[in-house]
Order: structure tokens, then sequence, then C-alpha cells
């Protein structure tokens, strides 16, 4: 006799729901290419509403279903390093539970099976580049999805450069000029000066 899937809940955690779903999946043994045929009847409101929009030949793919729900939901592996990077601990999680827990945010951000060391160097680097960078610059480069450090880099020596340029422009060299402008954002700065910079190759 086969366990009782219970659906989804509207307001639910996705995540946390499709682990529950893949765990129940392998323990049972139930053949990947079911997984996807399994999980649409038990899917309802938003969740419904991705795999509707999905094509009709990856719908019943399920990795295509699980990644077109994840983007629904607005999760992708931001989301997993700000969880894991997070200070705040569940209420009642003890230690063990915390490690795991912390075990499964890394994986999911990193995604060490898809990564090589070199690119998990990278994935590190880059995090702690857009920390040290000043807030503004770094949201300036998050907006244009670096996959590496030294690509965020050079779109953060861009910024720079422009910021300077757009200066010189507007007549914001004088000490005056430049505490008035003071509060302006980098890419407020970057957007009156209609700069559109890539990285440099």
């Amino acid at each position: 006799m086969e366990p009782k899937v219970p659906p989804y809940q509207t307001g639910e955690d996705i995540e946390n729901y499709l682990l529950r779903f893949e765990r129940i999946a392998r323990t049972w043994r139930w053949p990947e290419t079911e997984w996807a045929c399994r999980l649409v009847p038990l899917l309802s409101g938003k969740a419904l509403e991705a795999y509707t929009a999905m094509d009709e030949q990856q719908a019943h793919i399920y990795k295509d279903l699980k990644d077109a729900l994840l983007v629904k939901f607005d999760i992708s592996p931001e989301t997993y390093r700000q969880q894991f990077r997070s200070t705040v601990v569940p209420s009642g999680e003890n230690p063990t539970e915390t490690y795991h827990r912390l075990k499964g945010l890394y994986r999911r951000w990193i995604r060490p099976e898809q990564h090589s060391k070199e690119q998990i160097g990278e994935i590190v680097i880059l995090e702690q580049l857009l920390r040290v960078l000043p807030a503004d610059v770094s949201t300036w480069v998050k907006e244009h999805e670096p996959e590496d450090g030294l690509t965020a880099a050079r779109l953060a020596l861009n910024a720079q450069r422009s910021t300077r340029a757009a200066y010189k422009v507007v007549g914001w060299g004088s000490a005056s000029s430049h505490s008035n402008r003071s509060t302006e954002t980098c890419t407020e700065r970057l957007q009156s000066g209609n700069a559109r910079y890539q990285p440099s190759t």
C-alpha cells in the first residue's frame, strides 16, 4: 500500500513541500519519470498556475516542473544564500537540526554536484566581493546577475568609472556640488547619465 501524500496547501512553503515529496518518492522507489505525474494532482493555487503555464512537453519532466515552481515562487540560489547566512534559528530547533538545515541550504545554494572546486570558490569570492563593495555599487552589480567574481569586479569598476564621468559631465566636481548630490545612488547617477555598461573584455 503506497503512502498518501498530502496535497499542497496555498501559502505552504513550496521548498519544504517538494523536499517531502522527493523523500517519499525515493523511499517508495518511484521511478523519477513518474514524479511529475504524481505531483501535479497535488498542486493548487500559485503552484498549479506554474504547471499550467509550462510547455506541454516539459511539464511531464519533474526537474523542469520543479524549476518552474521555484521560479514562480521567486526562489533561487540567492534565496538559499540569504537563508544560509541568516543568524535566526527556528524556535525549538536543536544544534543537530540546525546543522542539517544549514547543510541542506548550503547544497541548494552552492549545488556542489553541479560545480567544480574552482567554481565553488568563485561563488564564495563573488559573495564576499558583493559584501565589501559600497552598497549602491553592490546593488547595481547584483542587478546584472554576474556569474563569477571577476565579472562582478568588472561591472563594479565600470560603475565607478561612470559615476566619476557623470560628476565631470554635469559639473559635480566641486565640494559643494558633491555634498548636494551625496544622497544619490550609483544607479541613479548611471541612469541620469544614460550610461549603460557591460563588463570589460
